[in-house]
């Protein structure tokens, strides 16, 4: 907008897009209206080079009234096409003008896919509901059935082709009756006595067939949705024996693929998968910061993966790089087109192009699709999470010095970051002394002699102060000029990725507010409604969002903001509505959850917006306790699983609900909390429950809850009601009047962060709601409801593309922090994750050490490092991030941390962080302290019994090698040095081997480390000969 607006002069309307609304300038300032006349100017720029929208063919070329599911090119020169619908098989073909025309069809009911024989150029198979047609299009005016065979179900959608020298096999999804393999050398015959291919989950959707490998791909769908991999040569293509199988995310629809690459349709989300070696690995997913997909079906070309969304879209994917796919973007078309799983690539003259079926639409043709010339992925990366400040800003304050006052421009320390910086902090205190730190449970710093400890009790003087945490600055608060007069503010929802629109809803009904070009915001749009007690963006359309009274839902369209207002409404049998969430299902099934409190939780079907209704009858999808209240809802809609926390008078308890049948949620697992319970944020597995005084930690990978930690002893008291996670933080509304900001970089060992107090006279309570936008330049704001103060608005852009030093693990006692190399990083290649030299990471444990052999999260190998060394966490990654880049080659990875997350290579020097599922090729090391626990780098381990120089010279003995040179009495040290072995292959890396000598020592920074020379017989026990 700011870049526009400075090409366009005052009072000019500029038309933007198809959507009759154009750009204007008053008092230059630019802004977005609705025009009535057709502007004379237009804003352009170069069409971007992956598809061209060319037409969409309606009644007028297709059967009146008819669905449309799959297209397949036919013919030697692919310009024509057969395009199965519910009532025919139509034959359209290409015209000069670049449309298309029907020429013929075979009028049957039910078509739903449809594929060219292989080899052949007058034959197509085409399968109906309950069967299969066998096709002859040697006259393309004239298709007709030569053969058919019927299959016993009436709800057969997906159909592959598996031809060799000996067979010939179609192969047919049937969903529950699951795949049928047809025999059609001849006349098309059931094989395995008719009997479809049952997989052992879920019900048959999509399918592929590797043909150069004799492998058969099957996606299910269902509560435990799976893909399958089949050998086609073993025992036979009629009853093949099942390979591997995965679980997947969430169900998918359709399977393309690209070498030994699967790419799954999962509806929000691209599923990437490795079938190399006759396994299944998950390699990646793609698009997070996309916008909402609903993806059905799915087609490779040239580096791309073009998809079918059933909202009215075509989406094109970069995979290029299967470890790091990204959105490229979309074409939209016209109203009522909801795409199917049937969509190919096909060139006719030359010239490749789309051709995506729909229901409702007809069919869509697409040309121009080659991909970028020079693909630019968007940055995704939020900013690092904020580190403890450095130990030597942490001053002790004493004698006249107030207990707990600090100067201005400094705050207390927490027990944490003095736990970390306790040998800089004990040396500026005086014996005898003690001082207090940051907290309500009394806990102070004591020196005695010359040692310090962390204690309960009263401090006699001063406080431990530091500078704050770069994690959330103060930015304002906002009530006059932007809400109502005598209003409230109970919740707040950002539109888009940024915070350039947001909505405010409470009792002055619902405000729409606008960033300025200053930073500073200015009311948009103010709309009379409800006394409104949560607000929720919708999903599937950035312009609609969902506002919930006590016992109402409304449903506001509110771009462009000079026209917002309310297009739906809807009752619901409660008075104690709370919060709410959304679910996007299938095509037909969008539904908004709205936890009602003591009433219990409704399901309303918001996929017409301007008639939403409520489900079950109007009754409650889950009752609440009795007596008791269900305090928030949120829904995993990856998992199509609801989260649900509930409170009685004297518990609190946390809820897991399937919803493969999204109005009657079945209960899968509950457990009882010590806390109340308040409101949940879901992250993958991982369920953080905001319960008053703690953070509660939950993985859920099983289906069952397991405790993975709870937070935070060392930090004040806390009375969490609202929380809300973004790039490893979780912020939190605090009933007390602050912002609290807690690190869960690992959900075993969350610690408090630091918090910032709310400006006075503001109160917060669980009645209001926060939330958190990430700017384009790494910014993070958190927006609170704050009641009758209005809007309170922080940032954290003091930290922003900062990278942050080392942080500990919580509760361990450090040594002094030592500056980083990032040559003492080595990464370490490993094979299975179960080598007997494998750290603890690679024991086959769950997150919170309990044996997980059943779990999807252990599926892939974790990295490991061999005895002696260690994995580091993120943030010591972080400060080595282009040394460990530069060592990557495009597609490799690198675990760290628990070795569950890794740095993937997206190309040769841009690296980023790997998703869920990325399995990593090697792992990234360091060395461990002699007693096991990890030591930062340049750390080196002292011989204290040796007083002469030969102790230093010899401070790692790891073996009789080092014994021998000791009795011998050598005078000069051993230097070993490797060379990086990095991006290489087995038998380099051996060859490298013969780099490792011994010369003459020049001085202690070229020594190298016990656990470093293992290093190097670990990675191959023959090496310990040469060394």
């Amino acid at each position: 907008m700011d870049d526009m607006c400075v090409d366009i002069e005052e009072g000019w309307m500029v038309a933007i897009d198809e959507s009759e609304q154009a750009m204007t300038k008053e008092s230059g300032v630019c802004k977005i209206v609705d025009y009535s006349e057709l502007p004379e100017r237009y804003a352009c720029s170069p069409a971007p080079a992956y598809t061209t929208y060319i037409s969409v063919f309606d009644d007028g070329v297709l059967p009146t009234s008819s669905q449309t599911y799959d297209v397949a090119a036919v013919g030697a020169d692919t310009c024509h096409v057969l395009v199965a619908t519910s009532g025919e098989l139509s034959m359209l073909r290409l015209k000069d003008n670049g449309n298309y025309e029907r020429i013929g069809g075979v009028e049957n009911t039910g078509y739903m896919a449809v594929v060219p024989a292989e080899g052949s150029a007058d034959k197509a198979f085409a399968l109906r509901s309950n069967g299969l047609d066998v096709v002859d299009i040697t006259d393309f005016s004239n298709p007709t059935v030569s053969s058919s065979v019927s299959l016993s179900s009436y709800r057969c959608s997906r159909l592959r082709e598996y031809k060799t020298s000996t067979f010939d096999v179609v192969y047919a999804s049937c969903h529950d009756q699951g795949v049928f393999a047809i025999d059609v050398r001849n006349e098309p015959t059931l094989l395995n006595n008719g009997v479809g291919l049952k997989p052992l989950t879920g019900e048959a959707k999509g399918l592929y067939v590797d043909v150069a490998r004799n492998l058969l791909f099957v996606v299910t769908w269902g509560s435990d949705p799976h893909v399958h991999m089949y050998d086609l040569s073993s025992p036979g293509p009629g009853a093949p024996a099942e390979l591997s199988s995965m679980k997947t995310d969430r169900s998918s629809y359709e399977i393309a693929m690209s070498g030994t690459y699967l790419f799954l349709a999962a509806e929000p989300e691209l599923e990437v998968m490795n079938s190399d070696g006759g396994q299944l690995t998950r390699i990646s997913s793609c698009c997070s910061h996309a916008p909402s997909m609903h993806l059905v079906g799915l087609t490779y070309f040239n580096g791309m993966v073009y998809a079918s969304d059933y909202m009215g879209k075509l989406v094109v994917m970069n995979v290029t790089e299967p470890t790091a796919p990204y959105y490229v973007g979309h074409r939209d078309l016209p109203s009522g087109f909801n795409g199917k799983e049937g969509i190919i690539v096909a060139t006719c003259e030359s010239t490749p192009r789309v051709f995506q079926a729909g229901a409702g639409g007809g069919l869509a043709v697409f040309g121009d699709i080659e991909p970028m010339s020079t693909p630019v992925p968007p940055t995704l990366a939020p900013p690092p999470p904020p580190m403890p400040p450095s130990c030597d800003d942490i001053e002790v304050y004493e004698g006249d010095n107030a207990t707990g006052v600090c100067p201005e421009g400094k705050v207390i320390m927490t027990k944490h970051v003095v736990n970390w910086c306790m040998t800089e902090v004990c040396e500026k205190m005086v014996d005898g002394t003690s001082v207090a730190l940051d907290g309500e449970d009394s806990m102070i710093l004591r020196k005695v002699g010359t040692t310090c400890e962390i204690v309960s009790g009263t401090a006699d003087s001063g406080a431990a102060c530091g500078p704050p945490a770069p994690l959330t600055k103060f930015v304002s608060s906002y009530k006059e000029d932007l809400l109502p007069d005598g209003s409230s503010a109970t919740d707040v929802a950002v539109l888009g990725t940024d915070d350039r629109n947001i909505v405010v809803v409470g009792s002055g009904g619902l405000t729409i507010i606008r960033t300025t070009e200053d930073g500073k915001f200015q009311r948009a749009a103010q709309v009379s409604g409800g006394d409104y007690v949560a607000v929720l963006a919708a999903d599937h359309n950035p312009d609609i969002v969902y506002a919930l009274t006590k016992d109402s839902l409304h449903i506001y369209s509110v771009m462009p903001a000079s026209s917002a207002g309310l297009i739906g409404e809807v009752s619901i049998d409660s008075s104690s509505c709370k919060s709410l969430s959304q679910l996007r299902w299938s095509s037909n099934t969008h539904i908004a959850y709205l936890n009602c409190g003591e009433s219990g939780v409704f399901a309303v079907d918001v996929l017409d917006s301007k008639a939403p209704k409520v489900l079950a009858e109007g009754k409650p999808v889950i009752d609440a306790p009795v007596p008791g209240m269900i305090t928030d809802v949120f829904v995993d809609e990856k998992r199509s699983t609801l989260f649900a926390t509930m409170k009685t008078a004297d518990q609190a308890s946390v809820a897991m609900y399937s919803l493969t049948n999204p109005t009657k949620p079945e209960l899968l697992d509950s457990i009882l909390s010590d806390h109340t319970s308040f409101d949940a944020e879901v992250v993958g597995t991982l369920v953080y429950v905001a319960a008053g005084d703690k953070l509660e930690v939950y993985e859920t990978a099983s289906g069952k809850f397991q405790l993975l930690s709870a937070c935070c002893d060392e930090g004040p008291v806390m009375n969490l009601v609202s929380i809300k996670h973004m790039g490893g933080l979780i912020y939190a509304t605090d009933a007390s009047g602050k912002l609290v900001v807690l690190n869960v970089t690992d959900p075993r060992a969350p610690y408090y962060a630091g918090h910032r107090d709310m400006p006075d006279g503001v109160q917060v309570d669980g009645n209001n709601r926060l939330t958190i936008a990430a700017l384009a330049d790494g910014e993070v704001r958190v927006f609170q409801a704050a009641g009758d103060s209005g809007l309170v608005v922080f940032s954290n852009v003091e930290s922003a593309g900062n990278a942050p030093p080392m942080t500990p693990s919580p509760n361990v006692q450090p040594t002094t922090p030592a500056p980083v190399s990032c040559e003492e990083y080595s990464l370490v290649d490993y094979d299975d994750g179960t080598s007997s030299g494998g750290s603890e990471s690679s024991s086959g444990s769950g997150l919170n050490g309990s044996d997980s052999s059943s779990s999807d999260l252990q599926d892939a190998a974790m990295p490991f490092c061999p005895d002696g060394m260690t994995m580091p966490p993120l943030e010591e990654v972080q400060v080595c991030w282009d040394a460990i880049c530069s060592q990557l080659d495009a597609g490799a990875s690198a675990g760290f941390g628990d070795g569950s997350s890794t740095i993937v290579a997206n190309k040769k020097n841009d690296c980023g962080l790997g998703g869920g599922g990325v399995v990593a090729t090697k792992a990234i090391c360091r060395a461990k302290e002699s007693n096991g626990t990890p030591a930062p780098p340049n750390s080196a381990a002292v011989n204290e019994e040796s007083g002469d120089n030969t102790g230093l010279l010899v401070a790692a003995i790891i073996g009789p090698i080092f014994v021998m040179l000791l009795a011998a009495g050598a005078l000069a040290a051993v230097y070993v040095y490797m060379k990086k072995m990095i991006n290489k292959s087995v038998d380099e890396e051996l060859q490298d081997f013969d780099y490792v000598r011994t010369q003459e020592f020049d001085g202690p920074e070229e020594q190298l480390t016990e656990a470093e020379i293992l290093q190097a017989t670990v990675s191959n026990n023959s090496n310990y000969d040469k060394l």
